[in-house]
């Protein structure tokens, strides 16, 4: 399982647009931090004196996090809602069934709630096992955030973690899903602030268990995409009533209905990550 333990965010000088320009490393437990800076340096044409002072930085940066002992949930707390679908191409399926079955042995996922269009066939080794409880929908389509929403504020015990998510995505083992109570409490010590929500975005993976982020959407910061959103128990939220997923322009619409119904958004890709396995599909 690829485990994500730091970013490391740095500048450099690029001789060809004569200016410094923005880079992110994603260094995962198994890495060399030496041979990653290393490979960076020479991506970007970083000269000998920053490549040094990076090399360093990066390798005492590592070594910190993979010092830190794994966190354990003490309990699984996490409602999984998301839709399965059967891909036409083999390499895709693989890829999306990889994704779940990271999902059902995540020990912060409690249950996964599968909203199954008419048709669908589900694998027996999901629709056995324990976590899975398979939800058969009458109408065809992508099911909607309204859906969802309404779904796990009726079905779900009060103050319950809802997080819905593409099927492609797996959450990171390490993050602290547990410690999420709808405000800032448990991150900011003590400090609230108000009702806050998730609105995460990813890691690209690989079934080989590689990590990186995208170089596209890093331009923006992320700001345009989105893949997972988790919510507190009960939750009411206007204006949702469209598809999860392949639906241009969702993924910041629902985030502006989250902060419409008072729970502000939060984007935490350092500290709550999520994997996409989507290489076959590009």
């Amino acid at each position: 399982m690829a485990q994500v333990v730091v970013h490391v965010i740095f500048t450099a000088w690029n001789p060809q647009t004569h200016a410094r320009e923005r880079h992110v490393l994603v260094l995962q437990r198994t890495d060399d931090p030496q041979a990653v800076a290393m490979a960076a340096c020479a991506r970007w044409s970083v000269g000998e004196a920053e490549c040094g002072t990076l090399v360093d930085a990066v390798k005492q940066r590592w070594r910190d996090a993979v010092d830190k002992p794994v966190r354990k949930p003490k309990e699984a707390t996490v409602h999984l809602l998301l839709q399965y679908y059967n891909d036409r191409y083999p390499p895709r399926q693989a890829e999306l069934d990889a994704a779940l079955r990271f999902n059902l042995h995540n020990p912060h996922v409690l249950q996964v709630h599968n909203f199954l269009e008419p048709g669908t066939v589900l694998p027996e080794w999901a629709a056995l096992h324990p976590k899975m409880r398979a939800l058969r929908r009458k109408e065809a389509g992508r099911f909607t955030f309204k859906q969802a929403f309404e779904y796990a504020s009726a079905s779900l015990p009060k103050g319950s973690t809802a997080v819905i998510t593409n099927l492609d995505i797996y959450l990171d083992y390490a993050s602290p899903w547990d410690t999420f109570n709808g405000d800032l409490g448990e991150w900011t010590h003590g400090t609230r602030n108000g009702s806050f929500s998730l609105a995460l975005s990813r890691h690209e993976a690989d079934l080989d268990g590689n990590l990186w982020r995208n170089s596209n959407l890093d331009k923006s910061a992320y700001a345009i995409a989105q893949d997972v959103w988790g919510v507190k128990t009960p939750i009411a939220v206007e204006d949702a009533d469209y598809a999860i997923g392949n639906c241009p322009g969702s993924d910041n619409a629902i985030a502006d209905r989250l902060a419409r119904a008072g729970h502000k958004p939060l984007f935490l890709l350092p500290v709550v990550k999520v994997n996409q396995v989507a290489v076959v599909r590009q």
